[in-house]
């Protein structure tokens, strides 16, 4: 089951999120915070997707034509990952987007491709 956390539950279910919002923050490389993320979320700026009794969380922001895909992680991936990506897709159609992009570390590739997906950029980083 995929269901999204509306803005106004964000709060109750803060703790559980918690641990999601550590990760993708720390696999950021700094370009934001935990605490970002829950503003971002409480705001309505980004879009909290969580797989089963939050077996895996997705972040995910509008856009003018697109929706995209922020960061996603969780547990035995070729569970949800399908399941995830469809209801995403689903919901983009309906808010009349063209597209769906997603930002995703390398392991994603081959099942992003399998589902049309198509590598657009690559993040290269330097630690300094």
């Amino acid at each position: 089951m995929i269901w999204g956390v509306q803005s106004a539950d964000i709060p109750a279910y803060a703790g559980r999120l918690a641990p999601f919002l550590i990760n993708f923050a720390e696999k950021s490389h700094a370009r934001t915070t935990a605490v970002q993320l829950l503003d971002a979320l409480m705001a309505k700026d980004m879009q909290a997707w969580v797989c089963g009794d939050f077996d895996a969380v997705c972040l995910t922001s509008v856009h003018p034509e697109h929706v995209e895909i922020n960061c996603c992680a969780g547990e035995d991936r070729t569970a949800w990952q399908d399941d995830l990506e469809a209801e995403i897709a689903e919901w983009a159609k309906f808010l009349g987007k063209k597209r769906v992009i997603m930002i995703a570390r390398p392991g994603w590739q081959k099942w992003a491709r399998s589902k049309g997906y198509k590598p657009a950029h690559v993040e290269l980083v330097r630690n300094l």
